[in-house]
């Protein structure tokens, strides 16, 4: 008997929910939200990096503090929660290690850091504070009791309705373009135009359009809504006006993996017409397409470049060559690369190792999840796959792994998929 699946309904009836598990999703809906706010004010107030930005200033110190706190504040929160809580076992065996293990890697990695060159701006020169610490704070969905249950709407509230929040924000960054000349972040005059949604940052928003568009066809395939159909193109058509080298790459592997976990003929051909569409585009703008590959030549080879400075390890002695002679503060647009200044060969391996890890333990629960089935887990592992694979393929180019928000998504989702399995309990009495 063919398997029945309903489409994705965004006015789902609420789950029964006791007051006491309610406060731990509101306050993880909050800090999920608070991400997608992090950088709100960058657009209007013309504030990022007077370095990379012709029209605008750099971000006061006391909005960095702000932000930082803030996001500090709702995990403190939580934390706080969950130890007063009634609920004595929660968070369980599971949780309480894994964010204490957490903590204290961070701790273990930026301990050099500050012997050598003190607190000041460790949240601005440590690539482990970049990395690790949105891995610590999206973990706090672990916090919510009965996970499973909130799942569907984390999903909703979390991914696919603030889509229509930076949507909102390209179309007003795009129209006072034509309008009256305004320029984005990363906005040229005489040279590159690029929008990056809410966050206005193209590099992290087109790897947020690729892992959409992912999750957009996975939604096609099995439900076929119009309103899917629209986030896809959407999505497509904002990582073309964000203009990212990496974000394409990205988006190339996604619509791959999207036929390898469900080659139905609504994904076959959305992909066949994507390459059609966008083919003949270039072919009518070939003119523009030209200007804007010659543009990004000159980053392409910049970054094709540092690979060569590997070469460098050669003359480093074996403990530099196994665990990185920088200690934090060697900066490259390739990530893996930083990773080998840093903390070496065995850095490398072991963050490979995760990375790996992690994707193919969601690629087992996807699997598992199809033979029993559970559309729940299902749909998780898919989102979360496309959000770390395209984060991780962006990486080559953009350390979209060491920047916030972005990658503080990519690990909710997985996180969110780990404890809203269906044979992951917690406790709660």
């Amino acid at each position: 008997m063919a398997q029945m699946i309903s489409k994705p309904s965004f006015c789902s009836q609420r789950r029964h929910a006791s007051p006491a598990k309610s406060w731990q999703y509101s306050i993880v809906l909050a800090a999920a939200l608070f991400a997608h706010l992090y950088f709100a004010y960058r657009y209007p107030l013309q504030i990022n990096s007077s370095v990379t930005s012709p029209t605008y200033s750099d971000t006061p110190v006391a909005f960095k503090v702000t932000r930082v706190a803030v996001a500090l504040g709702i995990y403190a929160l939580a934390v706080f929660g969950v130890l007063v809580s009634r609920a004595k076992k929660l968070p369980g065996r599971i949780v309480v290690p894994l964010h204490a293990g957490l903590w204290l890697f961070l701790l273990l990695l930026t301990m050099p850091l500050v012997i050598k060159y003190g607190v000041a701006n460790i949240e601005e020169n440590s690539i482990a504070v970049k990395a690790v610490l949105p891995i610590i704070l999206a973990a706090q969905v672990l916090f919510v009791a009965n996970l499973r249950d909130y799942s569907a709407r984390l999903r909703k509230f979390v991914i696919l309705l603030p889509f229509w929040y930076h949507t909102a924000w390209t179309v007003v960054q795009v129209g006072l373009y034509l309008a009256v000349g305004r320029l984005p972040a990363l906005g040229y005059y005489e040279g590159l135009v690029r929008f990056g949604g809410g966050w206005d940052d193209p590099n992290s928003f087109a790897v947020w359009c690729a892992a959409s568009c992912g999750i957009a066809l996975y939604e096609i395939s099995i439900a076929n809504a119009k309103w899917y159909w629209v986030m896809y193109w959407l999505s497509a058509a904002q990582l073309v006006l964000a203009q990212s080298f990496s974000g394409g790459v990205a988006l190339l592997i996604i619509l791959f993996i999207a036929l390898l976990i469900r080659p139905a003929k609504s994904v076959i051909w959305t992909v066949a017409i994507t390459v059609v569409v966008f083919g003949l585009a270039a072919m009518d703008k070939r003119a523009e397409v030209l200007t804007v590959i010659e543009l990004k030549s000159d980053s392409a080879l910049s970054r094709l470049s540092q690979i060569e400075s590997l070469k460098q390890i050669a003359g480093w002695d074996f403990v530099a060559i196994a665990f990185g002679q920088d200690r934090g503060v060697a900066f490259f647009e390739n990530l893996y690369i930083i990773i080998v200044y840093n903390y070496g060969v065995v850095g490398l391996v072991l963050s490979g190792s995760v990375i790996g890890g992690v994707i193919t333990k969601l690629c087992m629960d996807l699997r598992k999840a199809k033979a029993m089935p559970d559309m729940e887990t299902m749909r998780n592992s898919v989102y979360a796959l496309n959000f770390i694979v395209a984060i991780a393929v962006a990486s080559f180019g953009i350390p979209s792994l060491a920047v916030y928000p972005i990658n503080y998504f990519a690990w909710f989702l997985v996180f969110l998929t780990i404890g809203s399995r269906s044979d992951f309990r917690i406790s709660t009495r």
